[in-house]
């Protein structure tokens, strides 16, 4: 998912591996588990910057909407071993 934090997109969620909505590799069949990365566009430098990793990201992220500039509300999302969240997260 994509999002704007005080002017920059945000990248954040997913999983290093390719998968379908249950969570289970189209290759392979095996559970994936969310990549926790998130990388944020700098057009100053024209580059990626690679965040902090964080547990909380989830994966399969549904809808994110604006609390302020830099927080955002994630909806949905798939944490580790497939646990599907049930509450609202956020990211800052």
């Amino acid at each position: 998912m994509c999002a704007n934090v005080a002017g920059y997109p945000l990248w954040f969620g997913g999983a290093a591996t390719s998968y379908n909505y249950d969570a289970l590799s189209y290759s392979s069949n095996s559970v994936v588990q969310p990549a926790e990365k998130s990388y944020l566009y700098v057009n100053t430098t024209e580059s990626l910057a690679t965040t902090s990793p964080s547990p909380s990201l989830p994966m399969n992220v549904r809808g994110c909407g604006d609390l302020n500039l830099t927080t955002k509300i994630l909806a949905g999302g798939m944490y580790a071993n497939r646990e599907l969240s049930n509450t609202p997260g956020n990211i800052h």
